[in-house]
This record gives structure tokens, sequence and C-alpha cells, in this order.
């Protein structure tokens, strides 16, 4: 009968300290995770800014982002853009992620960015580089006319 209560106590007492030394743990930070993340791949576009050659023609210009599995790519349409081939994210919750990565830009400089990425819903995401203010993309299909670079849909 001793050794029951002995046992049991024992037992009540290793479960006790056992948790309280669990609940005293502090909380593990977000892990990086290597490509980009799911929830933003596709094609993103910015809003569409007409510039005017002449009387009769025109051009599109709007900034476009592209997330695949291991690569995100940025362009601004009849400008400049960069390509990240490493990149690694992390969660930070309410739907936001830090995307970083040393990217190469068409003058071939090696610069290490720190991308924010706020998915608003599936057709709208809020993005900035580094310290910047946050731009407003859409989604659309990565297809651009050759003649206007107009994107469609």
């Amino acid at each position: 009968m001793k050794k029951k209560i002995i046992g049991s106590l024992a037992l009540m007492l290793g479960l006790t300290l056992g948790g309280l030394t669990q609940i005293n743990q502090p909380a593990a930070d977000a892990s990086w995770h290597k490509g980009t993340p799911k929830a933003i791949k596709g094609h993103w576009r910015s809003k569409l800014n007409k510039i005017n050659i002449n009387n009769s023609q025109h051009l599109w210009s709007y900034k476009a982002l592209t997330f695949t599995g291991k690569k995100a790519k940025s362009d601004v349409i009849q400008g400049n853009h960069f390509i990240m081939s490493r990149p690694k994210y992390k969660y930070l919750g309410h739907g936001t992620y830090k995307i970083v990565e040393t990217y190469h830009n068409s003058l071939m400089y090696k610069n290490k960015v720190s991308w924010y990425a706020h998915k608003v819903n599936a057709h709208k995401i809020l993005f900035k580089m580094g310290s910047s203010s946050y731009d407003t993309y859409y989604k659309f299909s990565g297809k651009v006319s050759k003649r206007s670079f107009y994107p469609y849909p």
C-alpha cells in the first residue's frame, strides 16, 4: 500500500515539474525556408502608366513581379530589372513574408536585399523592397502584348 502511494506521489511530482519546465521554455523563432512562398507564386503587376510616344502611339509602363519555386524576378516594363536566384523566406504572420537574397541586376552588381510581401487576397499583394513603402500589385497571366507591352489579364 505504501509503495503505491509513494509511486503515485512520485509520478504526480514528475508530471508537475515536467509541465512547469515545458511552459517556461521560450518560443522558437520562425524558421527560414528555401525558395519563394507558395501563397505569392505567380505573376503580379502594378497599376498601368500610359506613355505617349507621339499623337498616335503609346506604350504601357508598369512594375511586374514573377515568383516561381526557386526564383524571383522584378521588371519595370520599359525599364530596369533584377533576378533573385536563390531566395529564402520567413513567414512573419498575418499573411506577411520576408524574402532575402543576394541578387544580380542588369548591370551585374551584386546586392543583398530584403523584400516584404503581404498577401491581401488571391488577386492583390502589397510588396516593398528594403525600407521603401508598400506598393500594390495585382495578379495577371504573365502574357504581354508584343506591340504595346500591355499586360493581358
